[in-house]
Parts: C-alpha cells; structure tokens; sequence
C-alpha cells in the first residue's frame, strides 16, 4: 500500500514555505509599506492582517472574559465597527498584494513547489 501524506499537512508545509520565501524576497516589506499608507501601520507580513481581524472580532464577542457572550449581552455597535474595520483591512490588504505583485509571485513560488514536490 502507497503512504499518502495527509492533505491537510501537504497544504500547510507548501503554504510556509512560500510564504517564507515572499518574506526573503522583500515582498512582505513591500506590502507592509503599501498598508503603511492606507492607515495600517502595525502590520508586518500579510498573515498579520487577518491575525488582527480574528482578534478584533473575537475581542466583540467573547470579550475580556474569555467566554462567548449572549446574544443579549453582545454589543452590536462594537461588532459593526469591528467588520467595518475588517473590511477595510481586507480591502486595503487586497489592493497591496497586488499592487507589490505578491499574487502573481505567490502562484509561482505554489506552482514552482508543487512541481518539485509532484513533478
């Protein structure tokens, strides 16, 4: 019987991979200058932005107790403000990766990895 490798754990490994060579390439630098000018100026690499969107909305719904909250208890404001500011984010994170051209050579490094992985 062939061993194949878990899918999951295939995606996972190629995915750090090429995102760690975008960072060496200065591609993470390029975008995080790009978010810089659109207001985000805390952000270091891509994966940082949607880091920061999970912990904006979790801190809406959980709170500072770290439990989720009611329905009745969960302030609707904060969780508006929270998916306007991750919407903004998104958008702000999709013009600079595409502004630095971070798309394009993310397929090439995933479509140069996947060759050397399955020929």
């Amino acid at each position: 019987m062939v061993d194949v490798p878990d899918l999951a754990e295939v995606v996972a490994e190629v995915e750090t991979r090429v995102t760690a060579e975008l960072g060496r390439e200065g591609y993470d630098d390029a975008w995080s200058r790009c978010m810089a000018e659109r207001g985000f100026t805390e952000l270091g690499a891509p994966r940082e932005a949607v880091e920061q969107s999970r912990r904006a909305l979790r801190s809406v719904v959980y709170g500072s107790k770290g439990s989720e909250a009611s329905r009745a208890a969960l302030d609707l404001e904060a969780l508006a403000a929270a998916e306007r500011d991750e919407i903004a984010l998104a958008v702000a994170d999709a013009r600079c990766r595409a502004e630095v051209g971070y798309f394009a050579r993310f397929r090439e490094l995933l479509e140069e990895e996947l060759a050397r992985r399955f020929g």
